[in-house]
């Protein structure tokens, strides 16, 4: 994740959301906060994040963040790297802006697919509820449906 007005101040702690099973956007999950790698060395503003021991379903990656009074980032901006079947698949994030302290969601992808949420073009079809919006492939067997607003995580993640 690149950051290019953060300084030392700034606090953010990503979280790694996974239901086993991709249909029931109401199944149960696991929550899991990510471990900053550290930074690229010699520029403060990028972070590294390493996710590990990914089993199938689908994931959300969620940001929490915090910044002093008076500081945002503009122009923020990150890669997420995710296994499939041909090799990684890369999705850019962003880009974005922070201000204050808050909860961004940054993506959301299915494994072992290697599909993220937004590539609307793989799948056949989808439904749309009050509180969800499913989507589908026929050939695949694959619903995978996600629930509107913003991602929940439990109280005190």
């Amino acid at each position: 994740m690149h950051l290019p007005d953060a300084d030392a101040r700034f606090e953010a702690r990503l979280w790694l959301v996974h239901r086993p099973n991709p249909a029931a956007s109401d199944g149960p999950r696991k929550v899991m906060p990510v471990s900053s790698s550290g930074g690229s060395g010699t520029d403060p503003s990028s972070i590294l994040f390493a996710l590990r021991h990914t089993l199938a379903g689908a994931y959300a990656l969620a940001l929490d963040y915090r910044l002093p009074a008076g500081v945002s980032v503009e122009r923020g901006w990150g890669l997420i790297f995710v296994p499939g079947a041909n090799g990684y698949r890369v999705l850019r994030l962003g880009p974005f802006t922070l201000k204050g302290k808050g909860r961004a969601t940054l993506a959301k992808f299915l494994l072992p697919q290697a599909i993220f949420w937004e590539e609307d073009s793989w799948f056949h079809g989808g439904a749309e509820g009050g509180e969800s919006v499913t989507k589908f492939r026929y050939s695949d067997g694959v619903s995978w449906s996600e629930r509107k607003g913003e991602l929940e995580l439990p109280a005190g993640k």
